[in-house]
């Protein structure tokens, strides 16, 4: 009887690895993610002979397999008559690029240092494959005879990893 009780215990030891083994050998395993790299700082400030009309500061944060970015932005409403926001183009190659997106902060009152409204902005965006992000802040006022001016100010950030 013990014998018996011995040898049961062993073919469930040997079918449990077997199984193990069937498992890893048969099933796929998980893609691999790819990594987060280090933070590029943005700091744009769009002005017009009028005075500055908006800021955005803060960091973009490029991913190792180049398809995706995340951002954390802090917006400043300086004189802009409409609210500052940022367009996002990617792979600029000879006065061309691919539109990304739009990115509209969440604005709130003023603070000491942005009287006139202060936003903010975070997220992760998947796109195609990024060698560069072209960023444009754009800002509005009017003029001397009250024609209605929208200016804008870039920065240009090169992925470190295409």
């Amino acid at each position: 009887m013990e014998n018996v009780i011995v040898r049961s215990r062993i073919l469930r030891v040997l079918s449990l690895g077997l199984a193990t083994l069937v498992a890893a050998v048969v099933l796929p395993s998980a893609p691999a993610q790819a990594a987060w790299g280090t933070t590029v700082n943005v700091n744009i400030q769009v002005g017009s002979p009028f005075g500055n009309l908006g800021k955005v500061t803060g960091t973009i944060q490029f991913e190792t397999n180049t398809t995706q970015f995340r951002y954390n932005l802090t917006f400043c409403r300086q004189s802009s008559y409409m609210l500052p926001y940022l367009e996002v183009r990617r792979n600029w190659v000879s006065g061309s690029s691919t539109f990304v997106t739009y990115i509209y902060p969440t604005w709130t009152g003023g603070t000491s240092s942005c009287p006139n409204g202060a936003g903010s902005a975070s997220g992760t965006v998947t796109t195609g494959t990024i060698r560069d992000l072209y960023l444009i802040l754009y800002g509005s006022t009017f003029g001397w005879m009250g024609e209605y001016l929208i200016y804008d100010e870039d920065q240009f950030l090169d992925s470190p990893y295409a």
